[in-house]
């Protein structure tokens, strides 16, 4: 019989624990009622009367789009500016990188979170990605 430790129960009704492998010594594994592996089915088994509780699940942040002039009005409220972003863009080298980063500014009618260049834009401005997420949570909630 194999020795397991650490048994907690997942959101999804499995087990995580440590187990300890022959080779590898203590490993995480994850054990499942319905595997097709019977070590896993046979760790489930022994894990499930002791196995702690799964923790509270937290549902992930959902970042909605922002209206260009939502977005703005929140830089605003940090003391960013669109021409200060487009001119820090403008002192760029000549290409590609530098026209995506103007046509981001320029173009976009809803800005998005998960958007690569903006996150990169708001570092050269000093901001944070944990403070860009709270202010686009503030911004998306009326501000």
């Amino acid at each position: 019989m194999m020795q397991f430790k650490n048994a907690v129960f997942t959101a999804n009704g499995s087990i995580d624990m440590e187990i300890n492998h022959p080779v590898y010594g203590w490993i995480p594994f994850t054990a499942t009622p319905l595997d097709l592996e019977p070590l896993s089915v046979e760790l489930f088994n022994l894990a499930k009367t002791s196995a702690a509780p799964c923790g509270p699940v937290v549902p992930p942040v959902v970042y909605p789009p922002l209206p260009r002039s939502v977005f703005w009005l929140a830089a605003l409220a940090v003391g960013v500016t669109k021409a200060g972003i487009l001119s820090r863009i403008e002192s760029l080298p000549d290409g590609a990188d530098k026209e995506r980063k103007r046509i981001t500014i320029e173009e976009t009618l809803q800005y998005r979170r998960e958007d690569p260049y903006l996150s990169e834009l708001a570092l050269e401005a000093g901001i944070t990605s944990e403070q860009l997420d709270a202010l686009w949570l503030w911004a998306a909630n009326g501000g």
